[in-house]
């Protein structure tokens, strides 16, 4: 793994991008007939952004921002329709930058084109050496992802998206407060350090889930073995009960109902014989 993928989320009002209203698209003047008259270009039901985003990359030493590392410059223009466009509104955003493992302190900064509104922000990170998970597991941060489509290519520089972004050839949804509807699948995505190849070049993961509500179990899934250690998944939430019948015990397969859930993630890499467990809260609303 030559540098991680790492996404930032961004939360902006829209009040503080600059929308204003498209203007209408000029067109060729047509030739006007004798007498006819002229009708005003209807307004474009549309609210348009144009703003810019800096990264500053410096490598953390001795406790102290260092030396530079990266500089990044990332053009943004968002759209959305005139109908319900809110101000105060606060949507979320995503955008993606390549770094090999290290310490950093990010100094992001975000301005509207004509630079009366610039918003700054500081935040101090390590991502780890993939080498030090030589003797343990451990994975990314886990959440569920609304939905997940695959791209015709990846994409060739940083750019921001509203709701969603990319990795490699795939557009991912995330649900980040891993709250899902009632009857939808909980789709888990993570990634697990410390994964050991066999002889054949081949990984053997064996994954146990198990939903749990207070001390109860709700649910537990057959075991499976991955052979990667990117786990995309999508978890169904139904349990199965035996209900009793003239005709003897009859399995009957139910909805999670709606409340709060503990999901019980233990890996086992058989290769290596190494294990992990991770906790993840979720709701069913």
């Amino acid at each position: 793994m030559g540098a991680f993928h790492n996404v930032l989320e961004l939360n902006i009002k829209n009040a503080d991008l600059g929308f204003v209203q498209a203007a209408a698209p000029t067109a060729a003047p047509a030739k006007e007939e004798p007498g006819q008259k002229k009708e005003p270009a209807a307004p474009v039901q549309e609210m348009q952004a144009n703003f810019e985003i800096f990264l500053q990359i410096r490598e953390i030493s001795g406790g102290l921002p260092g030396q530079l590392f990266r500089e990044v410059y990332v053009p943004c223009q968002e759209s959305q329709p005139l109908a319900g466009y809110d101000p105060n509104k606060t949507e979320t955003y995503f955008l993606w930058y390549p770094l090999p493992a290290g310490k950093y302190l990010m100094a992001l900064a975000l301005t509207t084109k004509d630079l009366k509104k610039i918003g700054t922000q500081y935040y101090e990170f390590i991502l780890p050496d993939p080498a030090s998970f030589s003797d343990r597991l451990d994975t990314t941060p886990i959440f569920s992802a609304k939905n997940i489509e695959r791209l015709d290519a990846p994409e060739s520089r940083p750019i921001l998206h509203k709701g969603f972004f990319t990795m490699a050839v795939l557009k991912i949804t995330p649900c980040l407060n891993n709250v899902i509807a009632f009857k939808d699948n909980f789709d888990i995505f993570f990634y697990i350090f410390g994964a050991k190849l066999n002889a054949e070049q081949k990984y053997a993961l064996e994954m146990n889930f198990e939903v749990i509500k207070g001390e109860e179990t709700a649910i537990r899934f057959a075991p499976s073995v991955f052979d990667s250690p990117l786990v995309s998944l999508p978890l169904p939430m139904r349990h199965s009960t035996l209900k009793q019948t003239d005709a003897g015990e009859v399995k009957e397969e139910k909805d999670l109902e709606p409340g709060q859930y503990v999901l019980v993630i233990k890996v086992m890499d058989k290769n290596s014989g190494n294990t992990l467990t991770k906790n993840v809260n979720f709701e069913v609303k």
